[in-house]
């Protein structure tokens, strides 16, 4: 369910573990963060034309040095294939820049006031704590795969505890509209998780 109201969006988190909540962030200010992309990665037109420049640009830009394309995924074992099926490849994961970032207005998206305001709401405490963030340019065409189904384990060395208080909250806010047919995201509820 998609919804603007807060209230109703965290009940829903709460319940099923997720919701959608459309305009949390003013499109004015996602529009305006948008443009500043473009310091950390090639504009989509120019990595698309097979500008030489724009693609080493995409691929070389990445900070979280785990998934730089010089250490060869050696951090999470991954491989540079390119058959078909659920597993993780090294090019799924070009792009990653993680906060902060030189850009005010992408910096402050991570700590928009309306996102903390919702967490704090969902998970029924005043102190929360961001400890990840990132930015994370995807191009179509970059790599062909399927992931496997999985828990990160980078941040879940320990099962989640389900009493408030000790909530955690993975969030995304989308910079640009993804169609049906090119990867939007899917989601489970908590009753049809496997």
């Amino acid at each position: 369910m998609v919804t603007t109201d807060i209230s109703t969006a965290v009940e829903q988190w709460r319940t099923q573990g997720w919701t959608v909540v459309h305009d949390l962030v003013p499109t004015e200010e996602i529009d305006a963060a948008v443009e500043e992309l473009w310091g950390h990665f090639p504009h989509p037109v120019d990595y698309h034309s097979g500008n030489p420049a724009a693609q080493a640009q995409f691929e070389g830009e990445s900070t979280d040095l785990r998934y730089q394309p010089t250490k060869q995924g050696n951090a999470h074992q991954l491989k540079d294939i390119q058959n078909e099926g659920a597993e993780f490849r090294l090019r799924q994961f070009l792009g990653h820049v993680l906060f902060p970032y030189d850009s005010y207005l992408l910096n402050r998206l991570q700590i928009h006031p309306n996102v903390v305001d919702f967490a704090k709401k969902a998970m029924g405490d005043e102190d929360i704590r961001l400890y990840q963030a990132r930015i994370w340019g995807k191009y179509t065409g970059v790599t062909n795969y399927e992931q496997p189904f999985h828990q990160d384990r980078n941040h879940t060395i320990v099962p989640d505890r389900v009493e408030p208080g000790w909530w955690n909250m993975l969030g995304f806010l989308y910079l640009s509209d993804v169609e049906e047919g090119v990867g939007p995201t899917q989601i489970l509820s908590i009753g049809d998780s496997p």
